[in-house]
């Protein structure tokens, strides 16, 4: 395991600024070493606005778009142009703003029932890797305030899985059907970025950094790169409660 990072922002404008920031920064770094950015998006509200600035002028000009490769570490099983799609959610928010080729992006399948759609899901990422175990460049991650991360909730048969990386998952809370990456996709990549904002989060928020239930009540527990970097971008009010607050880094881009 590598390095984690907590860094704590004034609010969540600024969360997402330094956010499109390290994104530019990480791009440009990874494409000159290895010809293309692989990322991974997350959907509920809090990159909303990370994907704003993405697709404005003042980021999207520095940004090679036809070498990033875009695709999703969850998805609800519905379809791309419902309410709840995170693939609707980045489209409306980035994808229609910049040029990049229709091939570069892959989102989930949801035309068929959740396990096939999630083994198709995950045929197509090892095409696009062409390797045994994938390395994501990014990836994009949500905190629910249950400990779930992408769809990767409390007490849930996945939060097992060694060696498939893209299962079917229910959200234990309402029953729906999801499509997830599971914990060996998610712990190969070579930078995680956890975007918290809210003081509803902050309890979760307190247990996710400091706590150790484990990671069946817990899910995010589960997320730990074995040679990557975990970053928690958090604004105030989500860091609100964490005991060693004052010495986290305040970053200002």
């Amino acid at each position: 395991m590598r390095k984690n990072t907590v860094l704590v922002y004034d609010d969540h404008e600024k969360l997402s600024e330094a956010c499109a920031h390290f994104f530019v920064l990480d791009a440009t770094r990874c494409i000159s070493k290895r010809g293309r950015f692989s990322i991974a998006l997350s959907g509920s509200q809090t990159p909303q606005r990370f994907h704003q600035l993405l697709a404005s002028q003042a980021f999207s000009k520095n940004i090679p778009w036809h070498k990033v490769f875009i695709f999703w570490g969850d998805e609800r099983h519905v379809p791309p142009t419902d309410e709840q799609s995170n693939f609707r959610m980045a489209y409306e928010n980035l994808l229609q703003y910049i040029k990049i080729p229709e091939e570069n992006i892959f989102p989930v399948p949801t035309l068929n029932k959740s396990p096939k759609d999630a083994l198709n899901y995950e045929k197509s990422i090892y095409k696009v890797f062409n390797k045994n175990l994938p390395r994501f460049d990014w990836m994009v991650m949500g905190l629910g305030t249950n400990g779930h991360t992408a769809s990767l909730f409390p007490f849930s048969e996945v939060l097992k899985e060694k060696d498939r990386l893209v299962m079917s998952s229910t959200n234990t809370d309402n029953g729906q059907e999801r499509i997830t990456f599971t914990y060996p996709l998610i712990n190969a990549a070579r930078q995680l970025f956890f975007l918290v904002s809210g003081k509803e989060k902050a309890a979760m928020v307190k247990e996710a950094i400091e706590g150790s239930q484990p990671k069946k009540i817990i899910p995010v527990h589960g997320v730990k790169p074995e040679d990557g970097n975990l970053t928690w971008m958090l604004d105030k009010d989500a860091a609100s409660l964490l005991h060693s607050y004052r010495t986290f880094q305040k970053e200002k881009v």
